[in-house]
């Protein structure tokens, strides 16, 4: 698993590097994820549970920073504007991603972390969340949920006082922040819709989207449109007169299934479904604690899929790629003497070394004799 992140690490690197240099690119074009990532994996192997020790301590900082960068936003937005240009689907996808580590570290006695710094963590991260005014975010409150009920009986009443604790702070955050408003807005938005208006909003358009998405999947059922010609279905349809006037063109339909289908037809939701049930079937392989990471993760991003489409969306992706990595290669790392990964056992070199020095230990007992 080790030489697997490595080799992907350096691929990146050397294919980002190598196309700023090709297409006579800016610097700052550079991406830095692949740079982060070398001393992370070189960390790896130095504990058995680096990888759940990292991500552990990366939310817990990460988070921090979000909650004080979301608050100059809120009061300050000028100042981080001449910084930093923030995405609040990106900002808020992160956040909550790692908000579910923290709780799920928190479920857990034997996760690598201090219990108030990934409780200060999970909290600053849902309320940053709601600053940002990232709703797709709420619909993670389920796998909160789900999380926090499975921890050890023994915990429950602690908790049940977290859980309390969550749902008091982040309502306090929705109701202090415009958050409120933009949660009062679909309810208005979505009415619009059903009246033929648009109007350029977000849950507005989202439906408009998904509608073009069926359609163009119920036109190309078998293979889609083509690989990413959504927006150019869109275009096609706007030049044709065949759009609301109060819809903009978009290159993808907000909603990674229904985009899947529109581009892919039968065939791309098949290999998409097969895709994420070999990467669960890996993770079911695991320790329970590393499982559970892995599920959830997946299913935070699974969730984040019916709002918007987070295939294009390359940073989140990331984050959730490399999240799943460390969590595999601490177990990898721990099985890869005598155990079975994947349905493997060890090399049959291996084996066979074993097997002759047992055989020329009874020959030798036998001559002895």
């Amino acid at each position: 698993m080790y030489a697997v992140l490595w080799l992907a690490v350096l691929i990146l690197l050397g294919l980002n590097i190598g196309s700023v240099v090709a297409f006579d690119l800016r610097a700052s074009a550079a991406s830095w994820w692949p740079l982060l990532a070398i001393p992370v994996i070189a960390a790896l192997p130095l504990r058995r549970d680096a990888g759940l020790w990292i991500l552990a301590h990366a939310a817990i900082f990460t988070n921090l920073l979000a909650l004080a960068l979301a608050l100059l936003l809120l009061y300050s937005p000028d100042v981080v504007s001449k910084i930093v240009t923030v995405n609040s689907i990106l900002f808020g996808q992160v956040t909550v991603s790692l908000s579910l580590l923290c709780a799920l570290a928190l479920s857990r006695a034997d996760f690598p972390c201090g219990r108030i710094a990934l409780l200060a963590a999970m909290l600053s991260g849902l309320v940053a969340t709601v600053m940002v005014g990232y709703r797709g975010g709420l619909l993670a409150v389920p796998l909160f949920a789900a999380c926090l009920l499975q921890a050890a009986p023994m915990k429950q009443r602690g908790l049940g006082a977290l859980s309390l604790l969550a749902v008091l702070v982040v309502s306090i955050a929705v109701i202090w922040t415009p958050m409120y408003g933009r949660l009062a807005a679909v309810i208005e938005e979505t009415i619009a819709f059903s009246h033929g208006v648009v109007g350029y909003s977000s849950v507005g358009t989202r439906l408009a989207l998904w509608d073009i998405a069926i359609d163009a999947f119920l036109a190309h059922p078998l293979f889609g449109v083509g690989a990413g010609r959504f927006g150019a279905e869109m275009r096609s349809l706007a030049d044709a007169g065949a759009l609301p006037r109060d819809l903009g063109v978009f290159d993808h339909a907000h909603n990674t299934y229904l985009n899947v289908a529109a581009e892919y037809g039968v065939i791309g939701i098949l290999a998409f479904a097969a895709a994420l049930t070999l990467v669960f079937r890996s993770a079911t392989l695991r320790e329970r604690r590393e499982f559970g990471v892995v599920a959830y993760v997946i299913g935070c991003w699974m969730i984040f899929a019916l709002t918007n489409d987070v295939l294009a969306h390359q940073s989140s992706m990331r984050v959730m790629s490399m999240m799943i990595g460390f969590v595999l290669a601490d177990v990898a790392a721990e099985r890869r003497q005598d155990r079975r990964w994947l349905g493997l056992r060890r090399p049959f070199a291996s084996q066979l070394v074993d097997q002759s020095t047992t055989t020329a230990s009874r020959i030798q007992k036998e001559s002895d004799s």
